[in-house]
């Protein structure tokens, strides 16, 4: 409006001022001819009168020329007079014109003002959603060595450089217009845009409680009803909620979101990616699968050049992790060797982008063919990988590469722990262990603790089975810590197994070590304990254990008694192997390793 005004308002100021003008100049004329009337003389004054007698308006013929001298004066004085009245008011019309137009002015340089900077935090917010996007779409493309592998992706993406640098970029256009522009008021949409860029830089730093309370569910349907020009700022919105409430694992919220999205603009297949993990995490695999062969059929109709090859691929790789985990090791092949043939002959523009990409795949490949026991196939992509991901973690030093890369080497380690000389072996898990160590000591990287427990424990066996008594144990208390950090953290149930398996192997080795000096009754006792609260009774290996620990400890009557209920418990062929303890333990003897 206010731009209209200022348009309006200053043709007709110009206006305004050429017309004081020229009245102005007129009024000078009239004045003048006045003067010259009453001054001219005597003998002249008839000529005179006669060059202005068109200005007399009333009859002269009865009138002496003294008379009409005086008139003729009068008359051109009172025109001089309201001419001067004329030009004043125009004067004034057109000042107030001129103010109004440069108020208006003054507005709408400020309106653009901030309009352009809310562009500015609009496009920012917009690519850092992009990112915090593409990096959480892939949540599901790390497969082997452990099985928690695959859950680094819900959180990499707080500690993702890109997202760091894109959050700092946003958090510092927000403060440049809420010190510039901080008691204006906003429109409704323009609320909306800072709103929803608040959102995402809070939901970027992990502040996902207060990010959700500025984007309220009900508002950003009103958003949709109001108009169909909001709709790509709405689907924003949705996309900015459905991460916050994957971070936040609420992931029917998160579905709802994705779901919703997809109905305002159903031409997208990637936007079918989000979808699929949902469902997959809600445990409803089948859906999940059907969710990316869509995607996929949707790919095929809509060409790779309308669909980024980072995509495409992220599409194949996920559907590869869902087939592997229902037992189509076949189906997965196919889909990772199309993920990798993708990625291969993507475009120049994109090849910078897109080398982690094609690492993941060729990971997950290597893992199937290890898997079908096609091992110098898998041995040699996996490599191949591994090389990838290493120049990629020194070119980027991103976490979410780093963390693949030592789930890929913990999984090579695992694959030659009996076929490979242990200098291989141990160079793997050291260089895996540092990695992860990296992540979680120096940089506080929480999401890494799951893979950093795992390949410690992965490290003590193999050096348990070297003989390496000291370092098997030295590793087993910090993966013991690593994972009771995480059950304290989350209570018992999801890492709960991997804390029991672990304490069982120190209790195990405090109880039983060949060499004395690592020996300790009372601590294998404490910790088969707990190994047994964790297990609920129900793991008969754990009981073995126990009773073990209580025969170290001198309490042959408590190892007798354990040791009879592992035996009650199994049917297998260790059930030889434990009735010969049971043995040992009636005869006052605890038993040690070969």
């Amino acid at each position: 409006m206010w731009s209209a005004i200022a348009a309006v308002s200053s043709g007709l100021t110009l206006i305004a001022f050429f017309a004081a003008v020229m009245a102005s100049a007129y009024r000078r004329k009239l004045t003048a001819d006045a003067e010259l009337i009453r001054t001219a003389p005597s003998s002249d004054r008839a000529r005179v009168l006669l060059a202005h007698y068109g200005f007399i308006e009333v009859p002269t013929e009865k009138l002496t020329k003294a008379q009409i001298h005086d008139v003729a004066v009068k008359q051109i004085q009172g025109k001089a007079s309201r001419f001067l009245i004329t030009a004043i008011t125009v004067v004034l019309v057109a000042l107030i014109f001129a103010c109004l137009a440069a108020f208006a002015v003054a507005k709408a340089y400020r309106t653009y003002a901030v309009e352009s900077r809310l562009r500015e935090i609009e496009s920012a917010g917009a690519e850092l959603r992009g990112q915090l996007y593409r990096i959480t779409s892939r949540s599901g493309t790390l497969l082997g060595g452990v099985k928690v592998a695959s859950q680094w992706g819900d959180a990499v993406a707080n500690d993702h450089p890109d997202i760091r640098q894109l959050t700092d970029v946003l958090r510092g256009l927000i403060a440049d217009f809420e010190q510039d522009f901080g008691g204006l008021a906003l429109s409704p949409s323009q609320d909306f845009m800072m709103r929803l860029a608040k959102a995402t830089q809070l939901s970027a730093t992990g502040d996902c409680e207060e990010a959700l309370q500025l984007l309220p569910d009900d508002e950003i349907s009103i958003e949709i009803d109001r108009a169909e020009d909001t709709i790509s700022r709405v689907t924003q919105a949705l996309t900015a909620r459905g991460y916050i409430f994957r971070q936040l694992r609420k992931w029917q919220q998160a579905l709802e979101c994705y779901q919703r999205i997809r109905a305002l603009r159903p031409n997208r297949p990637s936007d079918l990616l989000p979808i699929a993990d949902c469902q997959s995490h809600l445990g409803s695999k089948a859906d999940a699968l059907l969710t990316l062969g869509a995607a996929i059929r949707a790919l095929d109709q809509a060409g790779l050049p309308s669909v980024t090859a980072r995509d495409a691929a992220a599409i194949y790789i996920n559907r590869g992790v869902l087939l592997h985990e229902l037992a189509d090791e076949e189906g997965a092949l196919r889909d990772y060797d199309a993920a990798i043939k993708i990625m291969k002959e993507r475009s120049r523009t994109e090849s910078a982008l897109s080398d982690d990409m094609l690492d993941f795949a060729l990971y997950n490949h290597a893992m199937i063919l290890l898997g079908l026991n096609r091992r110098d196939e898998g041995l040699k992509e996996l490599g191949d990988a591994i090389a990838g991901l290493r120049d990629c973690a020194k070119r980027e030093g991103r976490r979410d590469v780093r963390s693949c890369l030592a789930a890929a080497l913990n999984s090579r380690a695992i694959v030659q722990f009996n076929q490979s000389t242990s200098e291989a072996v141990v160079a793997d898990l050291d260089e895996a262990v540092a990695i992860l160590d990296q992540l979680v000591q120096v940089e506080n990287h929480s999401a890494s603790l799951p893979l950093l427990g795992g390949f410690l424990a992965n490290r003590a066996r193999f050096r348990e089975d070297h003989r390496d008594v000291a370092g098997a144990l030295a590793d087993y208390e910090k993966s013991a810590t690593t994972f009771n950090e995480l059950v304290d953290r989350r209570g018992q149930g999801e890492f709960s197994e991997d804390l029991a398996n672990v304490l069982n192997a120190l209790a195990w080795t405090y109880a039983c070590a060949r060499d004395p000096q690592y020996r300790n009754g009372e601590k294998a006792v404490q910790y088969a304990i707990r190994a047994r609260e964790l297990s609920r009774g129900a793991d008969v290996i754990v009981l073995d254990t126990l009773a073990a620990a209580y025969a170290e400890s001198g309490r042959f009557d408590l190892a007798v008694k354990w040791q009879r209920a592992a035996i009650a418990m199994t049917d297998s062929l260790a059930k030889a192997e434990f009735e010969e303890r049971l043995k040992q333990y009636q005869e006052g003897k605890p038993f040690r390793v070969p």
